[in-house]
């Protein structure tokens, strides 16, 4: 039986490594975000065929030494991984939910999404700025090396500066020297380091932000935080091969070097964890499939503990099929089309127009009860209802159907003969999506609108990334932390790699900057004001919130979902 859990799985300067060359990240991609995956609870899977449980040494008194007790550990599905295992360059929910059971940072995350201490003992401050870290004592990585203060400054460093190619590097730019690491290496300006940054002993640390930022301690416990050992420092190519962490799990093997559908990530319980998430399992192994579909035909098979991908074409029927074994629960994820703004013909106020018209001709209402049957909420802002701060109007008229609304908006646009593609994911599922949204564009203004087909996410993002795709697409976004910022900040700041809209307005970047300062409690008001300012020129459609959708096999109890849609992993057990 699901339940919501307990907890869930969450995110003087120190001497760092050579500077390795820069690698190009993928550059405005949205980190976290995916389609279908987004409807998730996260699952455990496991493929047809699968081979003998495994065994280990009892641990009973009364077993005989000779005799291995059977290991059956938690059979998990995902969707093809990263095998770039650095945390501050996670661009995928899947990779970034493995990768959690790896490594612990500082601070992890309930089923509500409270920040609640992990490795952290205190974080004091006196003015919001400067925060003094110290961190319990006692944790190692599973190669017996400690966890010390070095471990998080370095790694945070070096996913900050500008030659390391991190994704995730935007999350450090709240910290005193962001700037300056941000500079090529050929600038003599340049840093290595953070300015505000300093280990002060081997358990303590100190971090001096730009600006005061109350809620700056609930941020910790994102995976791009997470502390590393020097290896993954030294040579992150041999540790993403062979990734030593901190966290509840341990990898048994090696990481699968290839996105491939196939690929099976055992994890084993780590016996150097310290934290308060001991797994009460046998392990997972997280089996890799090529689409929702094949996935769920493992479930019936009885070869699959725990499924968090539906199809669209199951969601009428999965819950009757599966019964109280199923689920469909509200979580942070917000699924809309992003536009180009500055590309023909969505440019200027003529693509303002245009945008209007394709929001006011889309019938969220009906495809969330119909088509995604009852698995989503129509969109009413940018944002999910889960966090503090959603707006029931703040999209007003836009986010409703009127088709008379549409035409005049069209006709303001000028002549436009179409024809409108939307991207998507196919991996994803997210092809019945695109059909029915261009059937209604199509029927309200009468401009010709077909589905532009992507195999997989990473090929979508990559041609958004490089500019191949100049259409608009279907995005998934999954909040990494449950507030109203999680969702508007990296999405809407301008030069943000998530911002792929391309939408810039100074106005609303002083909005943040000024709401981020605010008390914890003022800042979703606070953060809600900037949303009447990126609605003027609409650079996404918001369409709906999407659900956690999933279900479990007959042989594991315990299942329990967060509202960031994932599964607290090491709470599963079998009876």
């Amino acid at each position: 039986m699901l339940r919501p859990a307990d907890d869930a799985v969450a995110a003087t300067r120190s001497t760092l490594p050579v500077r390795p060359r820069r690698t190009r990240p993928l550059r405005g991609w949205l980190a976290g975000v995916t389609a279908g995956l987004l409807l998730t609870l996260t699952a455990c899977s496991g493929q047809p065929g699968a081979g003998s449980p495994e065994t280990t040494e009892p641990t009973s008194p009364t077993a005989s030494p000779s005799t291995p007790v059977p290991v059956k550990p938690i059979r998990a599905s995902a969707l093809p991984l990263a095998t770039d295992l650095r945390p501050a360059n996670i661009e995928d929910p899947y990779t970034a939910r493995a990768l959690g059971l790896l490594l612990r940072g500082l601070k992890r995350y309930d089923t509500k999404g409270k920040a609640v201490d992990e490795m952290a003992q205190a974080i004091e401050t006196a003015d919001n700025k400067t925060f003094t870290i110290r961190l319990q004592p006692g944790w190692t990585f599973g190669d017996g090396e400690p966890v010390t203060a070095s471990s998080y400054v370095d790694a945070w460093n070096y996913a900050a500066r500008a030659d390391s190619g991190q994704y995730r590097a935007q999350d450090f730019a709240p910290i005193l020297g962001f700037a300056t690491v941000r500079r090529p290496s050929s600038d003599p300006t340049s840093a290595d380091t953070l300015a505000g940054l300093q280990v002060i002993d081997e358990n303590t640390f100190q971090v001096t932000l730009n600006q005061p930022q109350p809620d700056f301690p609930d941020a910790l416990g994102q995976l791009s935080f997470a502390p590393l050992p020097k290896a993954a420092l030294t040579d992150p190519a041999a540790w993403s091969r062979n990734p030593v962490g901190n966290g509840p799990y341990r990898l048994e093997g090696t990481w699968p070097q290839t996105s491939d559908a196939a690929a099976v990530v055992p994890l084993r319980p780590n016996p150097a964890y310290r934290g308060g998430q001991a797994p009460q399992n046998d392990g997972i192994d997280l089996k890799v499939y090529p689409t929702a579909s094949a996935a769920l035909d493992d479930l019936r098979a009885g070869n699959l503990d725990v499924l968090d991908l539906i199809p669209v074409s199951d969601l009428p029927k999965y819950r009757t099929e599966f019964g109280g074994r199923a689920v469909n629960q509200p979580v942070g994820v917000a699924q809309s089309l992003v536009f180009p703004v500055h590309r023909e013909p969505w440019t200027g106020q003529r693509g303002v127009h245009l945008r209007e018209a394709i929001s006011a001709s889309i019938d969220r209402a009906t495809i969330a009860s119909g088509l995604l049957a009852g698995a989503a909420l129509p969109a009413t802002d940018l944002s999910a209802p889960v966090v503090e701060g959603y707006s029931t109007d703040a999209c007003g008229q836009w986010c409703n159907r009127d088709q008379t609304l549409a035409a005049e908006s069209a006709r303001a646009a000028g002549a436009w003969e179409g024809p409108l593609t939307i991207a998507y994911a196919a991996d994803h599922d997210e092809g019945p999506v695109a059909t029915e949204v261009c059937r209604e564009v199509t029927q309200a203004l009468g401009v010709p609108c077909e589905p532009r087909t992507y195999p997989t996410l990473r090929a979508l993002r990559e041609a958004v990334a490089l500019g191949d795709e100049q259409g608009p697409y279907l995005q998934s976004w999954q909040m990494t932390r449950p507030t109203l910022s999680a969702f508007l900040v990296p999405r809407f700041s301008t030069g943000s790699p998530d911002n792929t809209s391309g939408f810039s307005d100074p106005l609303v970047d002083t909005r943040f900057l000024v709401a981020a300062t605010a008390s914890v409690g003022a800042q979703p008001a606070a953060f809600s004001q900037a949303q009447p300012l990126i609605f003027a020129t609409m650079p996404v459609v918001p369409l709906w919130s999407r659900n956690a959708v999933g279900a479990t096999g007959t042989e594991v109890t315990g299942v329990r979902t967060d509202v960031f849609g994932a599964v607290d992993y090491a709470a599963i057990t079998r009876p």
